[in-house]
């Protein structure tokens, strides 16, 4: 009705409910607790928006979207140690490229899955964070940045984010990149035209990485492996 009310108790029931349901940020908080005159509201916005670890702190847990692989991956370990170097290699974006069918989407995803620490303990190149988004549903779809961005948020644990423009969340996420060692994942990349992310994840910061299955190598400066049919005792 284009009036703050004075009760302290209403304030706090109206900011709890925006950033809850609305996913209002920090900043709007901050804003409105002012206009408000709210008498504690540091306290309450170390409430509504607690300061987080750094997830390298965060012992032995993984902060992971991989979809599941069903039965056990048979004749690819010499694949897999291609794909792992890779990774622990000083190329920020490496790409698994071969025929439809082959294989490309599960070799990563299982390659992800030996970067963690819960599965290997002794792995040099650790992730505390894979973010996988994959392209396989929505073939029609050419931009992805901001999914690509809005994965990653979410991945990490950083929801409010997805709320920001373009451009600040672009910085927000690198910056996190930057922090926390992180393997972003993109399945499908073949059907992917979008200048902006292949520009993004050419210079994605260390230590994260960028890993890509696609049909064709597309993609300069990349550490490309070629993924073929099975050798025939494995088949």
């Amino acid at each position: 009705r284009g009036y703050v009310p004075k009760q302290p108790e209403q304030v706090a029931f109206l900011v709890h409910y925006c950033v809850d349901k609305g996913r209002v940020d920090r900043n709007w908080a901050s804003s409105f607790l002012a206009q408000a005159r709210y008498p504690q509201t540091d306290a309450l916005l170390q409430e509504l928006f607690p300061e987080k670890p750094p997830l390298s702190t965060l012992s032995k847990h993984i902060y992971h979207n991989l979809p599941p692989i069903y039965g056990e991956l048979l004749g690819r370990e010499t694949d897999i140690a291609r794909v792992r170097e890779g990774l622990a290699s000083r190329w920020p974006l490496v790409s698994i490229e071969g025929l439809g069918g082959v294989g490309k989407t599960t070799l990563a995803i299982e390659s992800a899955r030996r970067c963690m620490a819960e599965i290997d303990d002794t792995t040099e190149d650790f992730f505390v964070a894979i973010v996988w988004i994959s392209a396989r549903d929505r073939p029609e779809q050419k931009q992805w940045l901001t999914d690509v961005l809005d994965s990653t948020a979410r991945v990490l644990d950083y929801p409010y984010i997805k709320q920001q423009p373009i451009d600040e969340k672009t910085a927000a996420i690198d910056y996190l990149l930057r922090t926390q060692c992180t393997l972003v994942i993109v399945d499908n990349f073949e059907t992917i035209h979008d200048p902006e992310l292949e520009q993004w994840l050419h210079r994605i910061p260390e230590p994260s990485k960028a890993l890509l299955t696609t049909r064709y190598g597309q993609m300069r400066s990349v550490w490309a492996i070629q993924l073929y049919e099975l050798a025939e005792p494995e088949a």
